[in-house]
């Protein structure tokens, strides 16, 4: 089985910075029913495991099911509480897929310090459009500005 193989190869690619797809993906939460109002409210995600140097970050926000889409109006990037990065563009997170229009429900950061004692967390301001049923996935994606000098962290 390729992944059993594969596991006994994971340290040497650690050693030597090479990024490499992990279990999961980019996934790293959930928004549910429970989390969404009709109203505009803030949405925080702990990214904390997932900023580990300086570099390029892509936040999004990916519809998975129920009849309400989730609007969101702005996306902050958070060290111990401060804005360190923004994205103040508004944008629906819809289960549109296709390949002929832009994503807006991507949203880009730089982490351009890198304090390994904070607390990073993303914040959005949301509400679902119509109704509360909705659900979907948050992703997060740093690539580190110098490659092959660091990895995420298994």
């Amino acid at each position: 089985d390729f992944n059993t193989r594969l596991n006994k190869h994971y340290d040497r690619l650690d050693e030597l910075k090479i990024d490499y797809y992990k279990k999961g993906g980019f996934t790293i939460a959930k928004w549910t029913d429970a989390d969404v109002s009709q109203e505009f409210k803030d949405l925080t995600f702990d990214v904390t495991k997932k900023v580990y140097t300086t570099g390029r970050v892509q936040a999004g926000f990916l519809f998975t099911s129920g009849k309400n889409f989730l609007e969101i109006d702005g996306v902050q990037l958070l060290e111990d509480g401060k804005v360190i990065a923004s994205d103040n563009h508004h944008a629906i997170a819809d289960n549109f897929r296709g390949t002929n229009k832009i994503k807006p429900y991507f949203y880009n950061f730089e982490v351009k310090t890198y304090n390994p004692k904070a607390k990073y967390t993303v914040k959005a301001k949301v509400r679902s459009n119509g109704g509360t049923d909705s659900k979907g996935n948050f992703t997060f994606n740093l690539s580190p500005y110098k490659a092959f000098s660091a990895v995420e962290p298994r």
